[in-house]
């Protein structure tokens, strides 16, 4: 939430645009944060992305025989190799945009896992 009164906040140059992305993580990374945060533990084998991406085909095969949800397809694994490069710098200068923790965000995100059985 923005803490300054509305005649303080900045504005946007008409037809400026801003991209208000967070921090970057790798999966090993994100994997580290829930295990200091709640204890999870860091699967010892990683596929490099290559390797995931062609068994993405057969992950879904298989979610379909066994009629339970598979646990990546193609689709899930497209955000994860692109928009690496994404940065908020522009709008952290313009309009002093400051993402939250990425700590704060995984903490949040894994309490409501948990709250829905997940």
């Amino acid at each position: 939430m923005w803490s300054r009164a509305r005649s303080e906040l900045q504005t946007a140059p008409v037809g400026e645009r801003y991209i208000l992305s967070g921090h970057w993580a790798s999966l090993r990374d994100l994997a580290e944060l829930a295990k200091e945060i709640n204890g999870a533990p860091i699967p010892q084998l990683i596929f490099p992305m290559w390797m995931a991406r062609i068994g993405a085909p057969f992950a879904t095969l298989l979610g379909r025989l066994t009629r339970k949800r598979p646990l990546f397809t193609t689709a899930t694994l497209r955000p994860l190799r692109m928009n690496r490069r994404i940065s908020h710098a522009h709008a952290a200068r313009d309009l002093d945009y400051q993402p939250r923790p990425l700590r704060d965000t995984v903490a949040d995100t894994l309490r409501w896992f948990e709250a829905e059985g997940l």
